[in-house]
């Protein structure tokens, strides 16, 4: 899976879990490998497998809050980043995760508490939770918030020019605004 043969890792992990279909890890890294195939229902049926077999709960939480955002089924996919948070409360990518599907779930107010505690326990410098949490502001019309996000995540990585342009767009969204 991590050389990206998708192919022959379903295939190595359809053979784990047929040599031993109690292993809810197993059928977890299944579903993780259907999903990178973009076959999220066959994906869904895998990690419901993993939590019946007792796979380890919060990789199964997160999995399925991958399998639920890749179907846009946001509000399913928050739940289950909590689920997730309820077992490691500082999971840096938990925390940003569940921040982006409780925006597009419309649930403006947890998506900046997540957002604000993904930045809080950002240990390895994940800039993007800078850029999502510039985009979830800016929809929520705190474009002044946003362009302040976004020159923290070009400044921390100045070579990346979708970043850039992002704020250079929004910089000129905080100049036309009226107040």
């Amino acid at each position: 899976m991590e050389a990206g043969d998708f192919g022959g890792a379903e295939r190595a992990f359809r053979k784990v879990v047929d040599i031993d279909p109690t292993y809810g890890l197993g059928f977890a890294k299944l579903s993780q490998v259907l999903l990178e195939q973009e076959r999220t229902l066959e994906a869904l049926e895998a990690i419901s497998a993993a939590a019946e077999h007792g796979g380890d709960p919060f990789f199964v939480a997160a999995i399925r809050g991958d399998v639920y955002a890749e179907m846009e089924r946001h509000s399913e996919a928050a739940e289950a980043y909590d689920d997730a948070l309820k077992i490691d409360p500082e999971d840096h990518w938990a925390l940003h995760q569940a921040a982006v599907e409780h925006g597009h779930a419309g649930h403006a107010l947890r998506a900046n508490e997540l957002f604000e505690a993904a930045l809080k326990h950002d240990r390895d410098g994940c800039h993007q939770t800078l850029i999502d949490f510039g985009d979830h502001l800016r929809r929520s019309g705190r474009i002044g918030d946003a362009v302040r996000l976004y020159r923290k995540a070009v400044a921390a990585v100045p070579g990346d020019p979708e970043w850039k342009q992002t704020l250079k767009e929004a910089e000129r969204e905080l100049l036309a605004a009226p107040n």
